[in-house]
């Protein structure tokens, strides 16, 4: 669900790695093996023959004899535990492939089905890796599709924007809100809508990010109206003036709380962004946010919910909003649904 490529120079090519590209891996580490059960059994027989050298030097032909028969017992049962476990992490390996390629079968699959699904005008960008996966694009496609929502606001704009804004395209009704925090991307996404004939369906909206009092990362944190959004976004910016602020302080850092004045009613909220590593639960503070503008049907899409961070977020959530009941969608990177109940 996130950007169509990573803006790093470091970062690793756009989408997961293929399964060619494991095989080769995997042969690698099977030829790696080889090589060293080979040096093994060189090591042995040069073991071997020294012992025997040996036997006979100080004992006697004989002696000789029997020093190299227990020597060679020795090495032909250690050469047996090495070839079973080489056997064992082999299988291990095949075992690992079969699933890289049942799971890039399966993302296809459902990619196609999402083609399907939406109008033949609609052309996804490259997903996996720092995009949502096909898996997860499939699940929005069908919620989205169930739900028909009215008012949507994304957190982190991408390839799921595209979906959006296409789906929003085929109902004829709707709008879509991307929240932004990196210009660059911001105008991306902006010309990807453009191209694709949907800035009428959807916005992006530029939104820095900045700190937050610690009160806004507590999923409790109740929040009446604007005016509290308002004295919430000035005690940020308060924060960002003050040199003296705590390190826990500076560890709260959100979306500009301007860009979402006029927003409500929301139907279907995305939260995919801030970015992880932008401090400590970087996405806690969402709902605390925004759910005050959520409608009486709303759902809640989460992405990269496999992370330890979006793990103990649901669980705040969950004590801290008992009208949302939230449901694992069992993806290839973590997808979570949440729905308020009737």
């Amino acid at each position: 669900m996130k950007h169509f490529t990573k803006k790093t120079a470091s970062a690793p090519a756009k989408g997961n790695t293929s399964i060619n590209t494991r095989r080769r891996g995997a042969a690698l580490r099977v030829d790696a093996l080889r090589l060293r059960f080979s040096a093994r059994s060189f090591l042995s027989l040069v073991a071997v023959a020294t012992m025997g050298s040996l036997g006979w030097a100080l004992f006697g032909p004989l002696s000789s004899i029997a020093t190299i028969t227990f020597a060679t017992a020795l090495c032909l049962y250690a050469q047996e535990e090495d070839s079973r476990a080489q056997a064992k992490q082999v299988a291990h390996l095949e075992q690992t492939l079969r699933g890289y390629a049942d799971n890039i079968y399966f993302q296809a699959e459902t990619l196609t089905t999402t083609y399907r699904m939406v109008d033949q005008r609609f052309t996804l960008p490259p997903l996996r890796h720092w995009a949502l996966s096909p898996d997860a694009a499939s699940a929005m496609t069908t919620l989205a599709l169930s739900q028909q929502p009215k008012t949507i606001l994304e957190l982190g704009s991408g390839a799921s924007t595209i979906l959006l804004a296409s789906l929003l395209r085929m109902f004829g009704t709707g709008h879509l809100i991307s929240i932004e925090h990196d210009p660059v991307f911001t105008e991306h996404t902006k010309e990807r809508l453009a191209e694709a004939g949907l800035s009428h369906f959807a916005e992006v909206r530029y939104a820095s990010l900045l700190p937050l009092p610690l009160s806004a990362a507590t999923p409790s944190l109740d929040i009446a109206g604007e005016d509290d959004i308002a004295e919430l976004s000035r005690q940020g910016r308060h924060l960002l003036r003050t040199e003296s602020q705590t390190e826990n302080e500076q560890e709260r850092i959100w979306y500009d709380l301007s860009a979402f004045t006029d927003i409500s009613d929301i139907d279907l909220l995305v939260v995919d962004g801030p970015p992880h590593d932008t401090c400590t639960d970087a996405r806690m503070p969402a709902l605390s946010l925004l759910h005050h503008k959520l409608s009486p049907t709303a759902h809640i899409f989460l992405d990269d919910t496999g992370r330890e961070d979006e793990q103990r977020m649901i669980k705040a959530w969950e004590d801290a909003f008992p009208d949302l009941v939230f449901t694992d969608l069992f993806t290839e990177k973590g997808n979570t649904l949440g729905r308020r109940e009737a």
